[in-house]
């Protein structure tokens, strides 16, 4: 889920993490309870776009928990590294990149 709230971006499978630390961070606003964060570093992953085309992207930072319920992707992380945000007729969300777009 794209969440314009977070400040960073959340995980529940840390594989393509690398560049990690060990954390022990307590993550409130996920659901009815907070959640622990042991792990924060780099992920590859893929996104699927609006059009369904896909991309790879390095999320950073990113924390892992196993208890978190679903990955949140961090819009307000990404404007802090000059992605813009529009959407398009259908009101899917859109980050602009000067190299790619998502």
């Amino acid at each position: 889920y794209g969440d314009s709230g977070a400040s960073c971006h959340i995980t529940n499978d840390e594989t393509d993490m690398y560049d990690v630390n060990e954390i022990h961070e307590l993550i409130g606003g996920i659901g009815p309870n907070a959640i622990v964060a042991t792990k924060m570093g780099k992920k590859k992953c893929v996104i699927k776009q609006a059009d369904g085309s896909t991309t790879e992207k390095i999320l950073y930072p990113c924390k892992y928990s196993k208890d978190a319920s679903d990955n949140l992707y961090s819009i307000t992380s990404e404007q802090s590294k000059g992605a813009t945000l529009s959407s398009d007729t259908k009101n899917n969300i859109l980050l602009h990149y000067s190299d790619l777009r998502w």
